[in-house]
């Protein structure tokens, strides 16, 4: 399965007012050096412009490691950039491997972030199963959904996973939310994991 890198940083104000232009130079070096370069995907939160996601597919992790070694080019991608990087800012940076094909989700109009950590003595088959006999079933059935992609482990840190989620908007997750059947069929994820955080991204393709 490949191995996506999720960056979160916090946009300068030329990434906010045109995403594509400022990360351009940047992502440009990213796909020229870059071996076993699936896909790359960036954009702003929704609702908080502030906020910047960038979304890197890889065959594994082995090869975004490859190019981190590679001094003289990693350090020549990292000043490109600085321009989407608010002055004084750094990079929070993981990589999950992913159940399911991201494709789907990340070409969606609105794609959702959960991101959870499971809890004390619950496993990862625990974790799949819910998310398989539960939560997918509930998605299939609800207006607006377009895609999931399972759940992805975070590579970094044990524990950590980061649910994935295609919609056609973000008013046709905010109008499931409001749904009964939607809503308690997603909060059976805290019997498995403790959320930390839902986000919704408009990506775009570099």
């Amino acid at each position: 399965m490949p191995d996506f890198e999720y960056l979160i940083f916090t946009a300068s104000e030329a990434y906010s007012a045109d995403p594509a232009k400022t990360s351009k130079p940047a992502l440009d070096l990213l796909q020229k050096h870059g071996k076993g370069l699936l896909s790359v995907h960036h954009g702003l939160q929704v609702g908080d412009s502030s906020k910047g996601y960038l979304l890197v597919g890889w065959q594994n992790i082995e090869n975004h490691k490859e190019l981190m070694a590679d001094k003289d080019t990693y350090d020549e991608l990292l000043a490109a950039l600085k321009a989407s990087l608010a002055p004084n800012t750094g990079l929070d940076l993981k990589h999950y491997t992913f159940e399911g094909k991201l494709e789907d989700v990340i070409s969606a109009p609105d794609t959702e972030f959960a991101s959870f950590q499971l809890q004390e003595g619950m496993t990862h088959e625990e974790a799949l199963k819910l998310y398989n006999n539960i939560l997918l079933p509930r998605f299939k059935k609800t207006k607006g959904w377009v895609a999931s992609s399972g759940i992805g482990q975070c590579i970094e840190e044990k524990g950590l996973y980061l649910l994935a989620l295609g919609w056609e908007s973000k008013e046709a997750y905010d109008a499931a939310t409001k749904e009964k059947e939607y809503s308690d069929d997603v909060r059976s994820l805290g019997s498995v994991g403790k959320l930390n955080s839902i986000v919704h991204v408009k990506l775009n393709k570099a």
